[in-house]
């Protein structure tokens, strides 16, 4: 009963900027991220969300020859995804 509340977009909404902002340093504006756009069901993506390993990189950077290394981390998604969980998702999506 409680999967189309205001409250659960409203809160999802906050998940997905919060989300956005920390993992990608992307910064997004709330007001454009329209609620009827929001699926219902947003524990599919959720659930997604928390099976998705997030591995750091390290990126080296050199800023001119023979001086000074910049090691910088980033996180990336892995998104190999297995193909039988896959096509069950997509399944129960039709």
């Amino acid at each position: 009963a409680s999967k189309g509340t205001p409250l659960l977009k409203k809160k999802w909404k906050s998940y997905l900027v919060n989300f956005s902002q920390y993992f990608f340093s992307f910064w997004t504006q709330p007001q454009r991220i329209r609620l009827n756009q929001l699926t219902n069901s947003c524990f599919d993506f959720l659930g997604y969300l928390s099976s998705v390993p997030i591995n750091t990189l390290l990126v080296r950077n050199q800023m001119l020859e023979n001086s000074f290394l910049i090691d910088t981390r980033m996180k990336k998604f892995d998104t190999t995804v297995p193909a039988t969980s896959l096509v069950e998702s997509l399944s129960k999506t039709q």
